[in-house]
């Protein structure tokens, strides 16, 4: 929605995706009024796809694996870790995403803790998004 002066001079924005201003009569109910439902409801949900690991099973230290993934925007990624059951392990590692393809390696470690042989589902959470998550396993 914009404000624009008397004689045209002046265009200042002042609210975002606003659309078909709502003014006139006293009688008009502002809730009747014509909206786009798209420019009201903000697009924060980030969505991510096409988790995968190469390879799935792996040494601890070493090369590790590489974790591959997509975003539909750039956000701030956290990954975390779950045992095969669904406790959580202790730690988390904070990654900038950027939209669209992205690659990071991980090599069984969190924080300065290494991860014992086993089973675990390693997830990964943007920014105010819901989280993806994939199984691997730590050889010994």
């Amino acid at each position: 929605m914009h404000l624009i002066a008397s004689d045209c001079s002046q265009d200042r924005l002042l609210v975002p995706g606003g659309v078909d201003p709502a003014f006139g009569p006293a009688d008009v109910n502002p809730a009747q009024a014509p909206h786009a439902a798209s420019a009201l409801a903000p697009s924060s949900a980030t969505r991510i796809g096409r988790l995968s690991l190469k390879p799935r099973a792996f040494r601890g230290g070493g090369r590790g694996t590489k974790v591959r993934y997509t975003l539909s925007a750039a956000r701030s990624v956290t990954v975390t870790v779950t045992t095969a059951k669904g406790k959580p392990v202790k730690g988390a590692k904070r990654t900038n995403g950027k939209a669209g393809a992205n690659t990071l390696r991980f090599r069984g470690r969190l924080g300065s803790k290494q991860l014992r042989p086993g089973t675990y589902r390693l997830v990964l959470t943007p920014a105010g998004s819901t989280a993806a998550s994939v199984r691997f396993k730590l050889l010994r």
